[in-house]
């Protein structure tokens, strides 16, 4: 996904909830997070499994870091960084404009 890629080289369109998460995680897997849980309000268990949910998503070890950050808080909001994914929507829009190249988008 053009996102994803986009994203990857400027996190810092992100919220700073994010780029937190980003610091912790990585930004690829907050992505991942971002993609399938944003603007949903998730608990993190202490005890991370490797069954759980977060774990199948991101991967055991990035969950087991994101547990020793935030689990066992009563709610982790992840937010949708709409906004952020507007702005890098469009920069990819301007770079294939720029390029020639079609601007049909690959959602």
């Amino acid at each position: 996904m053009f996102l994803d890629k986009a994203l990857l080289a400027s996190g810092a369109d992100l919220p700073q909830q994010l780029r937190q998460v980003a610091a912790i995680v990585v930004l690829q897997a907050t992505l991942l997070l971002i993609r399938n849980y944003g603007d949903v309000r998730l608990y993190v268990q202490v005890n991370m499994t490797l069954d759980h949910i977060l774990s199948k998503l991101i991967g055991f070890e990035f969950a087991l870091k994101l547990a020793a950050e935030s689990g066992g808080m009563d709610h982790f909001d992840i937010p949708r960084a709409a906004g952020a994914l507007r702005v890098v929507r469009s920069r990819d829009i301007a770079e294939k404009f720029v390029k020639g190249k079609s601007l049909r988008l690959n959602l």
